[in-house]
């Protein structure tokens, strides 16, 4: 089974947990791949306070504070040794369109709809990367650097199913699936007006869109012991 390993955002705690990642993650399978959509900096800090009520108002605040260290692409590369790698320069992104709902108005939490955003670049650069080199990936891992993970994973003993997506703790760090239902899941970016505009009450929320979109598509969510992350801030 070949199988990429979606690495995206900001590298931040990389140099904590790589060594996991080579050793339970890597090293188990054969045939796996490597994709990394990043940023020039290491990390974005970000203060936030924001609810969006039933009536679609917001209520509070929204501020981002740049971490200006610069990630050292060489480094990066080295350590992970990745078949397709982009890097952003951190103003190209700050302003979008898209961040604004076309209906109510609203702007969205700036760095929810860059996850997104980043979990689209990095499905499309995956496609180019096949078309060119003529090669087919049946899974997908998508994780970010700061995940740490303490147990093997070996990921040919996991049943593929096209309706079924693996995780071990948070829903949208860390997820495994055939290629078709993660990289549907990478196209969340151009849904989220819809998500936003039910009729529910919802505090803008990253999990709650994730479990929303899996809803609405006959995604079942199942845990995985390979998929235990850890957090490492």
């Amino acid at each position: 089974m070949n199988v990429a390993v979606y690495l995206t955002g900001h590298v931040r705690t990389y140099l904590k947990t790589h060594k996991a990642f080579q050793k339970n993650i890597i090293e188990p399978n054969n045939n796996i791949d490597v994709f990394i959509s990043t940023y020039n900096h290491t990390d974005t800090k970000i203060s936030h306070n924001y609810l969006y009520t039933q009536n679609s108002n917001y209520i509070g605040n929204f501020k981002q504070i740049l971490n200006m260290e610069s990630i050292d692409v060489n480094e990066i590369i080295d350590t992970y040794d990745p078949v397709s790698i982009h890097i952003e320069n951190e103003s190209d992104y700050r302003e979008c369109n898209k961040y604004t709902d076309r209906v109510t108005g609203v702007t969205y939490p700036t760095a929810s709809m860059n996850m997104y955003n980043k979990w689209r670049q990095i499905d499309i650069m995956r496609k180019e990367y096949e078309r060119t080199f003529d090669k087919r990936y049946n899974a997908i891992l998508k994780t970010r650097f700061d995940v740490a993970y303490p147990i093997k994973c070996n990921f040919n003993d996991i049943d593929i199913n096209k309706n079924v997506l693996y995780n071990g703790f948070y829903t949208d760090v860390s997820f495994f699936g055939c290629e078709k239902i993660i990289s549907s899941l990478c196209n969340i970016y151009d849904y989220v007006d819809g998500y936003m505009n039910h009729d529910l009450q919802r505090e803008f929320n990253v999990e709650n869109i994730f479990l929303a979109y899996l809803k609405d598509h006959n995604i079942d969510l199942k845990t995985h012991e390979g998929m235990k992350g850890i957090l490492i801030r």
